[in-house]
């Protein structure tokens, strides 16, 4: 028996809702957080194309994606994996340039 080890669209989308969570509390001090996720920001805005483009494709083509984006407003690169494999967590990481 075959057993597929990739993620199902549906599972694609559970993970994508539990990083966009992530990004609406996104912390800017010790007390106050900012919601990234329904902001304009250009690095948000491609954030958002990547995550649509891995939800929507395929499953019988479905690849995983990564990649780094420029942040300039905060002077942060948003590194992101996107995992199509089941046994592979995704990652969300903002780092200070």
């Amino acid at each position: 028996m075959l057993v597929m080890n990739k993620r199902t669209k549906q599972e694609r989308v559970t993970m994508i809702l539990y990083l966009a969570r992530k990004l609406q509390h996104f912390p800017i001090q010790y007390d106050k957080h900012m919601n990234l996720y329904s902001s304009e920001f250009q690095a948000i805005q491609q954030l958002k194309n990547i995550f649509n483009d891995y939800i929507n494709q395929d499953d019988s083509y479905a690849t995983g994606r990564s990649g780094k984006i420029k942040f300039d407003e905060l002077n942060k690169t948003i590194e992101y994996i996107l995992p199509i494999r089941k046994n592979v967590e995704p990652t969300l990481i903002f780092r200070s340039t």
